[in-house]
């Protein structure tokens, strides 16, 4: 009788372990993208092309362009150009 009540509780609470687990590890999309803090300006006379810039506040959703240093941020970075541009909420 011992053994089989051990047997039955021991899945059972494998698996409500994993579902609690699980409810404290969802990743938000939205929060990821609002928090980008880096960016690429394309720079023609550097190498690599795409030089890194920090301490942005420019996300993928925005009206207004994302700008450093009077040039286009972007987010990734490329061999021979940078792509996907970034924006701002408010203007510069």
């Amino acid at each position: 009788m011992k053994t089989k009540m051990i047997k039955f509780i021991i899945p059972v609470m494998a698996i409500v372990f994993a579902i609690a687990t699980s409810a404290f590890t969802a990743v938000d999309a939205a929060a990821d993208d609002a928090a980008i803090t880096q960016g690429y300006v394309f720079d023609a006379t550097q190498s690599p092309k795409c030089q890194e810039v920090n301490n942005l506040d420019c996300s993928l959703d925005g009206d207004y362009m994302c700008t450093y240093a009077g040039k286009q941020v972007y987010r990734i970075p490329g061999a021979t150009v940078c792509s996907i541009p970034l924006k701002r909420v408010t203007p510069n």
